[in-house]
């Protein structure tokens, strides 16, 4: 059951935490920087759960159901077709809020932009894709860059999970375990899944509603962190309800993502079409799953030593065996642009990131 991430405005907005972690250390590079971990006497334990029982997973299945029904039912969600909401998120110690302005329609369309001042000027980046091919393109760069099969996949499913929980009632069968569990300082039911044994997801004992969910992760560094994502503020949209406020957490960190905007079934098609640019490199191209860069960029190759922290994760990137961590390395560490003001470390960071397209490519074409 892919709980990762319930709204993709969340994730992204999980993300900016994690670059503000990044960030803070941008400027000291005698001091290793390192992602907020927390202490391994405190991680989840990840030893498999036990069979649960049928009363309990009836019980799950019940749970998930009314949170579906609480939100305004599973044929009033089917209803929605697309959406256009727009955010703000608000991370600690940030230049100011960023914002994100993000399109999804049925099956799998969506367009991710992310606007944030820096002390560089205002940082604009983009991930879309019409349903077949992704791309993405920051504005630091200049450059389109087509997203390899398994981001695009990525980008697709997480596109919006809060207007797809309708859909959850099914993968609701494949319930690990169900708890009664404090969340949010709300009495919840706190479920896990038997694909996503890292990954709780919570349900208001009081309302039915979706109460969020905690998560461990790995972390650029290979450590690992929990974060929790919190549900608030519910509003009626229409004849069903959404969550206006999401609050993310990690170890020594908070930020908040208020919705500005929400609309539904009122997104032009036009908006999920590829740029010019996007067409041209699509037409170009070979059949190959690789990562592609505008005509004319190669794959930079470090001519100098990369600050530790970038050296350490360049280290780890020829080990790693698995696509989707590399996915989600990579889209990490792509959102640190807006936050780093030396030019050597926007340098080595595009090395880095060069270093995981390259890794992804060999992978995927079996090398």
């Amino acid at each position: 059951m892919a709980h990762r991430t319930p709204l993709a405005l969340g994730a992204v907005a999980l993300l900016a935490l994690t670059v503000v972690a990044h960030g803070q250390t941008a400027e000291r590079p005698r001091t290793r920087p390192s992602m907020p971990t927390a202490p391994a006497a405190t991680q989840p334990a990840t030893t498999e759960p036990a069979a649960i029982s049928d009363a309990d997973r009836k019980r799950a299945i019940e749970v998930v159901h009314r949170a579906v029904k609480a939100m305004g039912g599973k044929d009033a969600l089917a209803k929605i077709k697309s959406s256009h909401m727009q955010a703000e998120v608000t991370v600690p110690m940030a230049q100011g809020p960023m914002t994100f302005d993000t399109f999804w329609a049925r099956p799998n369309k969506a367009i991710v932009r992310q606007s944030v001042d820096t002390p560089m000027g205002n940082v604009r980046i983009e991930q879309g894709t019409d349903g077949t091919i992704g791309w993405s393109h920051n504005s630091m760069e200049g450059v389109y860059r087509l997203l390899s099969d398994a981001e695009t996949k990525q980008l697709q499913r997480d596109a919006n999970r809060q207007l797809t929980l309708g859909e959850m009632a099914e993968e609701a069968k494949n319930v690990a375990s169900i708890e009664a569990a404090e969340f949010d300082g709300m009495p919840c039911q706190k479920l896990r899944f038997h694909d996503e044994e890292k990954i709780a997801a919570y349900f208001n004992d009081e309302t039915g509603l979706f109460a969020g969910m905690s998560m461990v992760e790995k972390n650029p560094m290979g450590g690992e962190m929990e974060q929790r994502m919190m549900f608030r503020d519910w509003r009626k949209v229409g004849n069903i309800k959404l969550a206006h406020l999401i609050v993310m957490s990690m170890p020594g960190m908070e930020a908040s993502m208020k919705f500005t905007k929400v609309d539904l079934n009122k997104v032009d098609p036009a908006v999920f079409t590829p740029p010019d640019q996007v067409k041209e490199m699509i037409a170009q191209r070979k059949p190959t799953t690789r990562p592609s860069m505008v005509p004319g960029t190669q794959p930079a190759k470090p001519a100098r030593k990369l600050n530790p922290a970038m050296d350490q994760i360049a280290r780890r990137i020829d080990q790693m065996q698995n696509v989707a961590d590399l996915v989600a390395m990579r889209t990490q560490l792509d959102g640190m642009r807006g936050l780093i003001t030396e030019e050597k470390d926007l340098a080595d960071l595009e090395i880095v990131l060069q270093k995981i397209d390259a890794r992804i490519a060999e992978l995927e074409g079996g090398g």
